[in-house]
């Protein structure tokens, strides 16, 4: 019997993925992750009162509740070294084909420079004017 659980056992760990692509990530990983700090970064703190008048047929009444104020993050920023690879696998098949369709369309015709040659040093010649230590790279912002 326990021979068999360890021979299910170890047909499972051989389908599932062991190591995930460390310059990607997904949607539900980028979630897992938010909810799992939330409470270290949210700050929350009351920063006044909030007032409610409730009224029915016969009379009013008051009631207060605490109003909180809290950091919530407004963006996911994503910085990579080819045009259309954004490591957010969902955002790379929604915006990838069109980034690198528009940056070949449009500006293909309008730059001397390859589009390919995001991500490395730049390059040049003329003495002082010379930034080699200077990357590009390629970065949305989504939120």
């Amino acid at each position: 019997m326990m021979r068999a659980i360890r021979r299910c056992g170890f047909i499972l760990l051989m389908w599932m993925p062991l190591i995930s692509n460390a310059g990607t990530i997904s949607t539900t990983e980028i979630v897992s992750q938010t909810t799992s700090a939330a409470l270290s970064c949210m700050r929350w703190m009351p920063v006044g009162m909030c007032f409610w008048l409730r009224c029915s047929i016969y009379e009013c009444d008051v009631e207060t509740s605490i109003k909180v104020g809290h950091y919530q993050p407004d963006a996911v920023v994503s910085s990579y070294n080819e045009l259309g690879s954004n490591p957010w696998t969902e955002i790379r098949s929604i915006l990838g084909a069109a980034q690198s369709s528009a940056a070949t369309g449009l500006l293909g015709s309008l730059l001397a420079v390859p589009i390919e040659s995001a991500g490395n040093r730049t390059e040049g010649g003329q003495g002082n004017k010379d930034h080699r230590n200077l990357i590009f790279r390629e970065t949305d912002v989504i939120g």
